[in-house]
């Protein structure tokens, strides 16, 4: 299982630090989505990368 190219754009955005208004005027991705693609695309990126016991992500 991946992250979607969406998910992972505008996660990565966030993470560095870009307001919705500047990930949605760098992607075109609506801002109403934006929201909605960081909050799945972390919760795809515990699933990929947390191991149970090992870290705590969240």
């Amino acid at each position: 299982m991946n992250i979607p190219d969406k998910q992972r754009v505008c996660l990565i955005l966030k993470f560095s630090g870009y307001s919705y208004e500047e990930i949605h005027n760098a992607t075109n991705i609506p801002l109403n989505n934006i929201g909605q693609f960081i909050a799945r695309g972390k919760q795809k990126f515990v699933k990929l990368y947390k191991k149970e016991g090992e870290i705590n992500v969240l």
